[in-house]
């Protein structure tokens, strides 16, 4: 995790800017923080740059504070386009390379098709040596928007921070951008998968939980990031990942499903009331280019047998260590509870943890391990038992 926001909190006066959020985003990955005007974006981003402090919480980067860096140093490193963002009254070629007294030519131009106002620059009597007004006086807003954004791309910087950036722009322009801005992030391995639906039973159940379970071992063998498509709308997909606790995928929407259909993988779901949607299947993407696909056979329902995680994971590694199926049953207080789980941890095994009481009672251990006392530990569908009997067992691994 590079950036990563824990339980910040920011008021003014009485009013609560920002209360309890807490995000990380990881090298490479484009965020988007989504919400109605007022609702702290603005302000959330400027503590990630340093402009503000939280009163409560913490900004931090690679795991140390925000504060203990240099601001010059750290804001150095980020390319930004805020919405009081500032033009100069100086040349095209000058407000894009602010950063260097002497603009480097190439890299302007570089900044400037990826911003799309090529055309509109070499379209000027003087080219890039026009001289605008002050705040971008003698252009329009969408112009000033798109020599902001050629400004941020000409730093090339390790992080990009945009302060809804696009929204004075035409809806082409807009796309155009963002597809040329995907170039700063290319030479990536991929792995995406795609599902009829969120919140679906094989996608929910299986599909997705098995996806994130194998994402460190997947990323551990060279894939840098793992999608989860499906032709649903941003809202449905965000609201899909977090009750999925999916904290390991990237979840992308396919809203009308126009990439689905052109992948020729867009059916028609109307008998079970879907409408359109994509049939089930997984792809590996190396720097853009589609190493191996896995598709679903053709047959009646739902088929699930070839795009799942573990056949991709086989593909990548054949021989990669999966991690195991481990559940302990626990109760509060129980200190031989804390031995097991604290055996566990140190030997690097990742488990889910069930409290007595809360998340069972006696009856289920009695009836699926045939044991009153706790804890009682299960690997891989074993019945491995108590503390002692998991100490033996990590010695005999």
């Amino acid at each position: 995790m590079y950036v990563e926001m824990k339980h910040i909190e920011k008021n003014y006066g009485s009013f609560h800017a920002s209360r309890d959020v807490s995000f990380g985003i990881d090298k490479g990955k484009l965020v988007a923080l989504l919400g109605p005007s007022g609702s702290g974006k603005t302000t959330l981003l400027k503590m990630m740059l340093g402009f503000y402090a939280p009163v409560e919480g913490d900004v931090l980067l690679g795991g140390r504070r925000l504060s203990a860096f240099s601001p010059n140093c750290w804001r150095q490193e980020c390319g930004t386009v805020m919405q009081e963002s500032f033009v100069f009254s100086d040349t095209i070629a000058n407000n894009i390379a602010v950063s260097d007294e002497i603009p480097d030519m190439k890299r302007i131009r570089r900044a400037v098709e990826i911003a799309n106002i090529g055309e509109f620059i070499e379209s000027l009597p003087l080219g890039y040596n026009t001289r605008i007004g002050a705040d971008g006086h003698g252009l329009s807003t969408g112009q000033k928007q798109r020599l902001l954004i050629a400004r941020a791309a000409y730093k090339d910087s390790k992080y990009l921070f945009f302060d809804e950036a696009t929204n004075s722009l035409d809806a082409n322009n807009e796309r155009t951008i963002m597809e040329r801005l995907e170039k700063l992030f290319k030479g990536k391995t991929v792995v995406v998968f795609s599902l009829p639906g969120a919140f679906t039973p094989t996608c929910s159940s299986t599909h997705v939980p098995r996806y994130n379970q194998l994402a460190d071992a997947l990323k551990a063998n060279g894939v840098d990031d793992i999608i989860c498509m499906s032709v649903n709308d941003t809202f449905v997909m965000n609201e899909w990942k977090e009750a999925e606790a999916a904290d390991k995928l990237t979840f992308i929407p396919d809203g009308n499903g126009e990439f689905t259909e052109g992948m020729g993988l867009l059916v028609d779901k109307n008998n079970l009331g879907f409408g359109k949607r994509s049939w089930r299947y997984s792809m590996l993407v190396k720097d853009g280019v589609i190493q191996k696909m896995f598709i679903e056979p053709e047959k009646d329902g739902d088929p699930f047998e070839v795009s799942d995680a573990d056949t991709m994971l086989g593909y990548i590694a054949p021989n990669a260590e999966k991690p195991l199926d481990v559940t302990v049953f626990t109760r509060e207080g129980c200190p031989f509870c804390l031995r097991a789980k604290g055996m566990l941890k140190d030997a690097g095994i990742d488990f889910e943890e069930l409290v007595l009481n809360k998340d069972y009672h006696n009856v289920t251990l009695r009836a699926v391990g045939g044991a009153d006392m706790v804890p009682q530990v299960f690997i891989n569908g074993q019945l491995v038992g108590g503390s002692d009997k998991l100490e033996a067992w990590l010695k005999n691994r």
